[in-house]
């Protein structure tokens, strides 16, 4: 979602602690990985394929575990020849999941939080506006904190999704191949592509500079929507020079995960870091020829990518029947 720089600079970090060398085509198949499933959020702009837009949802929530087994094994549906490009991505894609999974918890805490206090006009139904808008601050300060820089000369639709048609076009082979193992659905060929240009043509125009395009557009959108709060807004980066953010936690306050009642005291930076340390350990266990069910098990914890256990009667990670029935009905 807003997190594009968050996941790509954390991508870049895992690369310098990799000691093999990664091609060009390699390391933006990487760094493409690292925005995991969120470009089929994107599909909702997209008439021809906005069908699939809610399996950015599933991939989120249902069978972690064996949607990565699958992941990895639509590498070996590939060519030779494209295998490392199908290894770079899916190992990205476990770095996206590695720190959605870390970082989440904290995000939610706040969302819960902020939903509930009492605020005229903003309920859980806003969570999404909300959610958008705590990832947006820390996506600002993470680039600041990284670069020194604000979207004012680091432009996130020219920095980031870099990937080629050649790449593009190996994806899309190993979700039409995921997708129909994990959830026994299949989708259209060329889909992901079509998530990914999406996304690109979304992030141009959330993009704005100083913040005219963004006040305009938001004004516009509320008398449009008779909403007092703008989705646009909630989305688009600022111009922020500011290495901190509202909801990093930097002074380790006490916070409760809203998933397993613990109350913890880490920071975003922290989370970041957590998820950093396991990366590249991850990444060769994933890899690794013998990787099978239980060791996904073993690797996701049975935590989906918000960090929340799922259910697993039959051994696979489903949800349980509730939560199945409630993300049915959205």
């Amino acid at each position: 979602m807003p997190a594009i720089l968050t996941h790509d600079f954390f991508g870049r970090a895992v690369l310098e602690g990799f000691t093999e060398r990664v091609t060009p085509t390699e390391r933006e198949a990487f760094l493409l990985g690292n925005q995991g499933p969120d470009p089929f959020f994107y599909l909702a702009a997209d008439r021809k394929h906005k069908r699939w837009e809610p399996m950015g949802d599933r991939m989120h929530h249902e069978r972690p575990a064996w949607l990565l087994l699958c992941m990895r094994e639509a590498v070996g549906s590939l060519p030779a020849d494209e295998e490392l490009v199908g290894q770079a991505y899916v190992a990205g894609f476990l770095c996206h999941y590695l720190l959605d999974r870390s970082v989440h918890p904290l995000v939610y805490h706040y969302q819960y939080g902020i939903c509930s206090a009492g605020v005229p006009g903003l309920t859980d139904e806003q969570g999404n506006l909300v959610h958008a808008e705590i990832e947006r601050d820390l996506d600002e300060a993470v680039l600041f904190s990284e670069t020194g820089m604000t979207i004012e000369k680091y432009r996130p639709y020219e920095e980031v999704l870099q990937a080629d048609d050649r790449i593009l076009s190996v994806v899309d082979r190993l979700y039409f191949y995921a997708m129909l193992r994990a959830y026994e659905v299949t989708i259209d060929p060329g889909t992901y592509t079509a998530a990914v240009e999406s996304f690109r043509r979304v992030q141009h125009l959330f993009y704005s500079a100083h913040g005219g395009k963004l006040a305009v557009l938001g004004t516009a959108e509320r008398a449009f929507t008779k909403k007092p709060y703008s989705f646009y807004c909630s989305m688009a980066h600022r111009n922020r020079p500011e290495a901190t953010s509202d909801f990093d936690n930097r002074d380790h306050a006490p916070w409760r995960d809203p998933f397993t009642g613990a109350v913890r005291t880490e920071s975003f930076w922290d989370l970041r870091d957590a998820a950093l340390a396991l990366a590249v350990p991850s990444g060769r266990a994933f890899l690794a020829p013998g990787f099978d069910l239980t060791a996904a098990h073993e690797l996701t914890h049975d935590l989906d990518f918000s960090g929340e256990p799922v259910g697993g009667a039959d051994g696979m990670g489903w949800p349980d029947a509730a939560g199945a029935g409630e993300r049915a009905a959205q």
